[in-house]
């Protein structure tokens, strides 16, 4: 559970670090032109994103790289990273009980 908020919260900073980026630009520029989060994997590393589309379009379901992948890197590149990370956070994070109230018993009459 910690690892997993751990990483989420590495995630959603990840995620804080591209918008700065993005906002600084946009200062300079006086133009919001946010990366996409397919130019930012691709920047970082091209062979990986190749990789990636050949092996989910040959050993997994084509449609998926159609249909749901190619949306994804369609995206602003720091709302990716920044809801994968908020949603692990979330969904790791320790659930408390809680105390049910005590059972009522009828007034003598």
């Amino acid at each position: 559970m910690i690892f997993g908020r751990l990483i989420g919260w590495i995630l959603f900073f990840a995620g804080v670090s591209v918008l700065a980026h993005d906002a600084i630009l946009w200062r300079e520029s006086g133009h919001w032109a946010p990366i996409l989060f397919g130019q930012l994997w691709y920047d970082a590393n091209p062979s990986s994103l190749n990789l990636a589309q050949a092996v989910i379009q040959r050993y997994l379901w084509p449609p998926l790289w159609d249909g749901a992948i190619v949306r994804l890197l369609l995206c602003w590149a720091f709302a990716v990273p920044m809801a994968a990370g908020a949603l692990l956070v979330l969904l790791c994070r320790p659930w408390r009980r809680r105390a049910l109230p005590a059972p009522v018993s009828p007034r003598p009459s």
